[in-house]
């Protein structure tokens, strides 16, 4: 669990919370909890009644003692990481000393992908590895998110709707691609089994010949079409022998 404090107006405010839940969401131990304030003295007194503080993010913009917070709340939580919110109205060398030692920057006005990116690098300070493991997911970018989900929690890809659904338990994400450009891509547990299905191999339980239908581990079924069947057949007889 990465305990954040934020102190920023309700905009921003919001921003960051769907950013750190959709982080939640692509790295399963991404778990936080948020305690957010829009007035400075009310952050600075909850951080400094608190000693578990992982994150500390401010927004200095227009406060007068702002850079006097961030300086403070170092002293309380030496080891947590700190990210002002600014703009060009405060002079970077206030806030930029080892007396604060900011992680990283979050600048105004905040825009979208700069502020997740910000936020991912924070959260990978927590779990290093995963950078390391990054080829182990599947990367979904738009203009306004990121989504790295674990190859394993993928059970198929879709194409209907001229875009790409990737499907998985509980929910579906779209992006823009082709099935064709994902064949070759991905990685070899991924099974063509029809024009509009990429299947996962590791979630496939079984095949109705009667029917033509690959039934998955979650109840589910593909279809499985004329073209594709007989090299459906030999993928699984070699897997499910």
């Amino acid at each position: 669990m990465i305990k954040v404090f934020l102190c920023a107006g309700t905009g921003i405010q919001k921003m960051i919370r769907k950013g750190l839940t959709q982080l939640s969401f692509s790295y399963l131990w991404a778990d936080n909890e948020l305690e957010a304030r829009t007035a400075l003295e009310e952050w600075r007194k909850a951080v400094s009644e608190t000693d578990l503080a992982d994150m500390l993010i401010c927004d200095i913009t227009g406060e007068e003692d702002g850079v006097g917070a961030l300086k403070a709340v170092r002293k309380k939580h030496p080891h947590a990481l700190i990210i002002p919110i600014a703009d060009g109205t405060i002079l970077p060398y206030t806030y930029l000393t080892p007396e604060i030692a900011p992680f990283s920057l979050i600048w105004k006005p905040v825009e979208e992908p700069p502020l997740f990116k910000t936020l991912t690098d924070a959260v990978l300070c927590f779990h290093p590895e995963e950078e390391e493991e990054s080829d182990q997911h599947f990367l979904v970018e738009s203009k306004q998110t990121v989504h790295r989900i674990p190859y394993g929690r993928i059970l198929y890809f879709e194409a209907r709707e001229k875009k790409i659904f990737v499907r998985l338990q509980n929910e579906e994400i779209s992006f823009y691609d082709t099935l064709g450009h994902l064949e070759e891509t991905l990685q070899e547990d991924f099974l063509r089994c029809h024009k509009s299905f990429l299947v996962n191999l590791k979630y496939v339980a079984g095949i109705d010949r009667s029917s033509r239908m690959l039934n998955l581990t979650d109840g589910s079924a593909l279809p499985v079409s004329r073209g594709y069947r007989s090299f459906v057949m030999e993928k699984l007889h070699g897997i499910m022998e």
